[in-house]
């Protein structure tokens, strides 16, 4: 099927309501709700039914039909532990190869260009949570201060993606970037922001300063200068807040001063 339809299917609808209970991410629950608009029937489609739309997707990148399997992997799972379906009409299609690419992370010169040119106090507090803290854009649109522990100088990110909570330390010079406390949302002053309303605010931002980057290349900058200064992949990882050490990979590069010993060793 080529264009999506309403969400009509009533096992499809019921597990959208039970992940908005379950506390998934907005950004998750919209990707799942596309994937199953483009499989109208997916609560009682058979084997066939499901390998006929992996078909219609081919034409689509790696990445993109990597995800929309995932998440319609995702409902099958759930149909078979509310006992709706005893089967997994996904089990014979395999994964498309990704390249996980190499991670481009923001320059401190590009980086450095944007925050000076920025005039709006809440763009400049999302933009140091994500160079200088490496939250995603999600967790800045919905961070309170009341998730700020001041004492301890340490930020609670609580049941992000993959409803997994951490704390991340920070600097003396983000929180001041943060500051005053306002006791509502950290980056707005008052209400949470909408997290696509957020990312489009900063994307314009960049343009206006003639940056062509987006937000997740913050993120990018934090986990390579922290695995640069560490070489501690499984901190770089928890603090990231991811669930498993290989995502963390996409994001580091090699450190500079091992990768420069290599090159001196080699020509030695």
């Amino acid at each position: 099927m080529s264009r999506p339809i309403p969400l009509t299917d009533p096992l499809s609808v019921a597990w959208i309501q039970w992940c908005r209970n379950a506390g998934i991410p907005p950004n998750t629950i919209a990707r799942r709700i596309s994937v199953l608009r483009y499989m109208p029937t997916a609560g009682v489609a058979s084997r066939e039914d499901v390998e006929a739309w992996w078909r219609a997707r081919a034409h689509l990148s790696p990445a993109t039909r990597h995800n929309e399997l995932a998440n319609l992997r995702s409902f099958y799972r759930w149909t078979r532990r509310w006992e709706y379906r005893d089967d997994d009409p996904t089990l014979r299609l395999d994964n498309p190869s990704v390249d996980p690419g190499l991670p481009r992370p923001m320059t401190r010169e590009d980086l450095h260009t944007v925050l000076n040119s920025m005039t709006n106090a809440p763009d400049r507090r999302a933009v140091f949570l994500g160079a200088y803290a490496g939250l995603r854009i999600s967790e800045v649109a919905r961070l309170d201060w009341a998730d700020v522990d001041l004492e301890n100088r340490e930020l609670r990110i609580m049941n992000s993606k993959g409803n997994k909570s951490r704390r991340v330390p920070i600097s003396p010079m983000l929180l001041d970037a943060l500051l005053p406390n306002t006791g509502g949302n950290v980056v707005s002053g008052v209400t949470a922001h909408d997290t696509n309303w957020l990312a489009r605010r900063i994307r314009k931002a960049f343009r206006r300063a003639g940056i062509n980057a987006t937000f997740h290349q913050l993120r990018h900058r934090y986990a390579t200068i922290a695995y640069e200064a560490t070489g501690d992949i499984l901190t770089v990882s928890r603090l990231l807040g991811h669930a498993n050490v290989k995502t963390t990979q996409i994001y580091v590069r090699t450190r500079e001063d091992v990768a420069q010993a290599i090159a001196m060793a080699v020509t030695a």
